[in-house]
């Protein structure tokens, strides 16, 4: 997953992917706010602080290219 990151766009924030090998078919959950745990088997932690407004903020999943190959409503 190096070169690749997550992008809130309002804000903007961005995660850049650790360097971080994710096999085919399997998966990864980026944590923010308080309760974030630790960086650690599946799980990364972006950060404690809050990203999301929860009001129509969208996500980019961000290839290394730069290119986006995933969007969601947050």
């Amino acid at each position: 997953m190096s070169g690749w990151s997550i992008l809130s766009v309002v804000g903007p924030q961005t995660f850049p992917f650790p360097s971080y090998t994710l096999d085919p078919g399997a998966s990864v959950t980026v944590h923010s706010g308080p309760d974030a745990p630790a960086s650690g088997g599946t799980n990364l932690r972006w950060t404690t602080g809050y990203i999301w407004n929860n009001d129509g903020d969208e996500a980019q999943l961000k290839n290394s290219a730069g290119r986006i190959v995933d969007v969601d409503d947050c």
